[in-house]
């Protein structure tokens, strides 16, 4: 399911600084964090530092990528976040997990710098935001298949030294056929 009740999340998005709700074309239920736009499905998720910065553009503002609502808000300053995909821990499925970025600020390529962990494992070492969409107002989608889960996915976002905060706008999370 999306979050709406005791079953296993299966297919959900969180839009971290979002004006509300909103499903893609893809069937994906975007769900605003921190909630704002009224009664959201319940997903539990849990972020350190707790007080993460949220911010949020209007999506117009974006000038290229996948989900320009997306990318337009997000957080800044968050390390840790985990979101419970299963009540129980008494399986494993995997999933494929699609991290959202747009830098809305001006900084040069270089200024943030961030290594990123699914599940405690790196996966994607020195991003940069700036770089990899050739400036600012862009959304960068990064995707990861066959992420084990069995109840909390966790993304660590660990910032170089001198950086400049690492920010997130959104986590799409997908299962995959157990085919």
């Amino acid at each position: 399911t999306d979050g709406r009740g005791e079953e296993d999340v299966k297919q959900v998005g969180i839009n971290f600084g979002a004006p509300g709700d909103r499903v893609a074309d893809n069937g994906t239920l975007w769900i605003d964090y921190p909630s704002v736009g009224g009664p959201s499905p319940e997903v539990e998720i849990a972020m350190n530092p707790e007080g993460a910065v949220p911010y949020r553009n209007h999506a117009s503002r974006i000038a290229d990528g996948d989900l320009p609502w997306v990318a337009a808000s997000g957080l800044e300053d968050v390390r840790d976040i985990q979101i419970r995909l299963s009540k129980t821990a008494d399986t494993t499925q995997s999933f494929t997990v699609r991290l959202l970025f747009a830098e809305t600020g001006n900084p040069e390529p270089g200024a943030r710098v961030f290594d990123i962990a699914l599940q405690g494992q790196p996966v994607l070492p020195a991003f940069d935001i700036a770089k990899e969409a050739a400036g600012s107002w862009r959304t960068v989608v990064k995707e990861f298949h066959g992420i084990s889960v069995s109840d909390l996915l966790t993304i660590s976002l660990s910032p170089a030294e001198g950086s400049l905060a690492p920010i997130l706008s959104g986590i799409e999370v997908l299962v995959e056929d157990a085919a």
